[in-house]
């Protein structure tokens, strides 16, 4: 499928939701059938309907720099470029005064497509997010709670922490608002209620233990191996003080790798003789060691073995947030109009290369 994006009035918006809500399927299965009835299956070859589908609902084309003057909190705000098509999303981020929600808030100001309608700071409530960040004012409130947050919001971004990430994802879900969780230290079983809930629901959540595309491309890498070496364990390393263990990187990859194939090992855990901790935590059967010391980020290292022969995938990250940036980012767009979750930017970037290859593009 092509994704595309559309400029619609409030008007028509409610309209929308309220028909997806009505047949209970998502907006984009709405959108598909007036695209349907404008420009019937038999209106020329395929490339011909795929360039009046276009036509019909618009193509992303954004080039709009300037950011202050279009928070002015209205419900649909255009790009200026001519024929842009563009769809703004509204953005309520969570923990964005912390480390990687900083870094965040300039990559929502800075996007054409996405408007920061509202923040969550519990340190910060009350007080205006630029004024927060110790810069000029953005117009855009901090509130201490999500629940008080999401008035006009389409996607919720959670960087928060492992104690507030599920229910401010479920708070998020109760009010019809998508989600992109980046913070860690969810648990199968909570991403199993999350999902159930946001299907009950009819909106989306995306999910990653890392945003990094060069995570990602790690974390499918190691997929890519695990039916043939399904002997692995896992190395998590992380700063000193990090407050949840494993991290999420480590933790989403086990419970990947044991969905691709039954984890093996050696000897079970339970026939270890000795400390038995030593041998690491299990993740869905998958043997994970935290190290947790001063001079690391986050370091994720999956280990296979075969007799006489060993491969180990890596990945480091540095000391910046900004590698989470554009991943995040990539979630908040896709995660609009789809319904349940999505575990791993790994999944969206195969998504995204199928769909090309289907339009023949890139």
């Amino acid at each position: 499928m092509q994704r595309t994006q559309i400029s619609l009035t409030g008007d028509q918006m409610q309209r929308l939701r309220a028909e997806a809500k009505r047949r209970r399927v998502p907006i984009a299965a709405v959108v598909r059938d007036a695209v349907d009835r404008v420009v019937p299956a038999d209106s020329g070859d395929r490339r011909t309907r795929f360039q009046r589908a276009l036509s019909a609902v618009g193509r992303f084309d954004s080039g709009v720099g300037d950011i202050a003057s279009r928070h002015d909190r209205s419900d649909t705000i255009e790009s200026t470029k001519p024929g842009s098509g563009l769809l703004v999303i509204n953005v309520c981020i969570a923990g964005a005064t912390g480390w990687a929600g900083r870094a965040l808030v300039r990559g929502v100001l800075g996007a054409d497509d996405l408007v920061l309608r509202s923040a969550v700071a519990r340190s910060a409530a009350g007080a205006d997010l630029g004024r927060a960040l110790g810069g000029k004012a953005l117009g855009v409130p901090v509130h201490g709670a999500v629940e008080e947050a999401l008035d006009g919001v389409d996607v919720l971004i959670d960087y928060t922490s492992h104690t507030a990430v599920k229910a401010n994802t479920l708070a998020a879900i109760d009010r019809g608002v998508a989600v992109v969780i980046g913070a860690s230290g969810a648990t199968a079983a909570d991403y199993a209620e999350i999902d159930a809930a946001a299907r009950q629901h009819n909106v989306g959540v995306i999910a990653a233990g890392n945003f990094s595309l060069t995570a990602a491309l790690a974390q499918a890498a190691a997929l890519l191996v695990a039916p043939h070496l399904p002997q692995a364990e896992i190395i998590d390393y992380a700063s000193a003080m990090k407050p949840d263990a494993p991290s999420g990187t480590s933790r989403e990859l086990a419970e990947r790798l044991a969905q691709v194939r039954t984890p093996v090992v050696g000897r079970r855990l339970d026939e270890v003789a000795g400390m038995r901790e030593a041998r690491g935590a299990a993740v869905a059967g998958v043997p994970v060691h935290s190290i947790r010391l001063p001079s690391f980020s986050v370091s994720t290292e999956v280990i296979f073995g075969l007799p006489d022969e060993r491969l180990t995938i890596r990945h480091d990250a540095g000391l910046s947030a900004a590698p989470y940036v554009a991943g995040t980012l990539l979630a908040v767009r896709l995660v609009i109009g789809r319904v349940g979750l999505t575990r791993g930017l790994d999944s969206l970037l195969l998504e995204r290369m199928v769909q090309q290859r289907e339009v023949g593009c890139c």
